[in-house]
């Protein structure tokens, strides 16, 4: 099972910005229940499709292309 979702990027401008807004963040709230993940990995989640076994996972591959 492949844990799915349907994601957009973005761009490195936006990586750049949020990254600096994560560190001055992070210098001042501090916390065992804060977690701040890498800018690089952030992006913008439009479907959860939750755990896919293979042949579900390439038929969600399949729509997403031909939805593109």
């Amino acid at each position: 099972m492949t844990r799915t979702f349907i994601a957009l990027e973005l761009d490195e401008s936006l990586q750049r910005y949020l990254g600096e807004t994560i560190r001055q963040l992070a210098q001042e709230l501090h916390g065992p229940a804060l977690r701040w993940v890498d800018p690089a990995g952030i992006h913008l989640t439009l479907a959860f499709l939750g755990d896919l076994n293979d042949e579900q996972l390439a038929e969600a591959m399949r729509a997403t292309e031909r939805a593109a």
